[in-house]
């Protein structure tokens, strides 16, 4: 379908220019510039008795326009003081089939007392019918698979401005969504915002339109599967210290990390397969921790730890991680850590005390024959050797 754009706008008005120079200077017979028609709205299907208007751009003033209707011209002639020429049309609600219009105008130049009449536009094409296009649908996971907790979009789009859009799941009647369409649309997001297991199926969407009176509704489109499941990732366990080491009476760390959405949910920690806490999370929290007591028995536990997604006030447990040991030992137990730090502060030590030496010795080395110090700054080690001699 013709765009009146900017390109053409420029080039009318040079061809423009140059004619309206030419006639100046009294030469006889020009070419006027071919006219763009433009429809608005822009559509390839229209329904009886549905409204449009249709507009004849040219880079002159004052002409007057002609419209063509599968070549036949449509009765008068429209005068377009500035640029345009506009008819408002009403779709014949009797006739059905391919319709096609075109323009051209006319232009009279008062220098030379004459007439030059243009070419016709490009046709402007488009159906007339009762059926609207059948739409097209999308889905936002595209493989429509998900578990649990998790949102779907899906889209539905014309290919014709519409009023309503209505969301079907397959073998059922009644639409599961309807929403409005804005007149710049031409297509609607339906969202599922935490799917279950009850929202598996089939989804089609229609489009409908109304036109004096009357309801034209689309086919429905091809449908799309979607599969949500019930097995959440598996999470995962860690322990603090990494060695799993403790001495008896030493606390430590577990922490759980689990894919939880925006609807929040809750982790278990379990010891020895045995459930001993539970911490409840708000949405999109992947992480839960947990401080367990030190203890005076020795010996070696293994835990574990699951989470849960609420959805629909309906709870779907994960599996549980692969367990962690934590082994407590009678003796008392320093982890890696602390004896880095150990070593690192013996170093210090040591370094701070071969510095001091070796200032000493530089100090005692600068005395002169008769015991005098040389070195100002060594003169206060100095005073304090002779006062202890």
């Amino acid at each position: 379908m013709p765009v009146y754009g900017l390109n053409a706008i420029l080039q009318m008005a040079a061809t423009s220019s140059l004619l309206l120079i030419m006639t100046s200077l009294g030469v006889g017979s020009v070419d006027l510039p071919k006219p763009i028609l433009s429809m608005d709205p822009p559509s390839s299907v229209i329904l009886p008795g549905e409204e449009f208007s249709l507009t004849c751009h040219f880079p002159f003033t004052d002409c007057h326009g002609d419209f063509y209707r599968n070549e036949e011209l449509t009765k008068g002639t429209f005068f377009g003081k500035n640029y345009t020429v506009v008819i408002h049309v009403r779709q014949d609600t009797t006739w059905k089939g391919r319709e096609s219009y075109k323009c051209n105008y006319r232009k009279y130049f008062s220098d030379t007392k004459t007439w030059s009449r243009s070419g016709f536009s490009e046709l402007v094409h488009f159906t007339v019918t009762d059926e609207l296009p059948k739409p097209t649908v999308s889905m936002e996971p595209a493989s429509g698979v998900v578990t649990v907790g998790e949102r779907v979009r899906i889209k539905c789009s014309a290919s014709y401005p519409s009023h309503i859009s209505r969301l079907y799941r397959t073998h059922h009647e009644t639409p599961i969504d309807t929403q409005n369409v804005s007149g710049s649309d031409w297509s609607v997001n339906f969202t599922i915002t935490e799917a279950d297991t009850k929202d598996s199926g089939q989804y089609n969407c229609t489009f409908e339109r109304s036109v004096s009176g009357k309801e034209y509704v689309s086919p429905p489109s091809d449908s799309l599967d979607l599969t949500v499941k019930d097995t959440l990732p598996v999470p995962h366990l860690i322990v603090e210290p990494p060695s799993g080491v403790v001495g008896r009476g030493v606390p430590f760390g577990l922490k759980c990390t689990g894919s939880i959405l925006r609807s929040g949910g809750r982790f278990y920690f379990y010891g020895d397969g045995e459930r001993e806490w539970a911490v409840d999370v708000g949405g999109f929290v992947q992480s839960a921790s947990r401080t367990v007591n030190g203890t005076g028995t020795t010996g070696t536990a293994n835990y574990t730890c699951g989470y849960a997604r609420i959805v629909k006030e309906t709870v779907y447990p994960s599996p549980r991680s692969e367990p962690v040991q934590v082994t407590v030992r009678g003796d008392n137990v320093i982890d890696h850590v602390s004896v880095i730090r150990f070593g690192l502060l013996v170093l210090v030590l040591v370094g701070i005390g071969i510095i001091l030496g070796i200032e000493f010795n530089q100090c005692k080395s600068k005395k002169d024959v008769d015991g005098c110090v040389v070195n100002e700054i060594c003169a206060e080690v100095t005073v304090n050797e002779e006062t202890a001699v």
